[in-house]
């Protein structure tokens, strides 16, 4: 029984040792042509999320673009530009958003919020804003709430 195993495992050593060789694995398809293919979608995906004013996505087009060549002058250009108008689209709505809020809309000061972030995901004042909407929202529940529990049943 055991000679049996031993002359199974060797006729497999023998089989393997016997395959033929298939050469070098493939070459990646990645390369030069393309890394330029790849260059060439991201730069196209910033200039139109810059062109339909989407700034938050022109920001990160235009970074993956710096990462991918540094040196390049258009694309730090690009990336400075992009980061400038989102900041100032955030900025505006923000604004926006609390001229709302002093009106006492706090729908549209919540969309424009929303959009100021949406622009500047590190938009500190807007997503400081929500907070405080949000906080505000819970205090009116919970004094409606109490309100509603404290009044006479008839």
């Amino acid at each position: 029984m055991r000679l049996a195993a031993v002359l199974s495992c060797l006729a497999l050593l023998l089989q393997a040792c016997a395959t033929p060789d298939r050469g070098p694995p493939a070459e990646p398809t990645t390369g030069p042509p393309a890394a330029a293919a790849a260059q060439a979608d991201l730069l196209a995906r910033a200039q139109r999320a810059t062109a339909e004013r989407r700034w938050h996505e022109a920001v990160l087009q235009w970074e993956m673009l710096t990462v991918l060549d540094p040196r390049s002058a258009s694309n730090r250009q690009g990336l400075a530009a992009a980061r400038e108008r989102a900041a100032a689209a955030a900025a505006e709505r923000s604004a926006a958003g609390a001229a709302a809020r002093r009106r006492g809309d706090l729908e549209a000061a919540l969309t424009l919020y929303l959009k100021a972030l949406a622009a500047d995901p590190e938009n500190a004042i807007a997503a400081n804003a929500l907070r405080e909407i949000e906080r505000e929202r819970a205090r009116r529940l919970l004094n409606q709430h109490a309100r509603s529990l404290a009044a006479p049943r008839e």
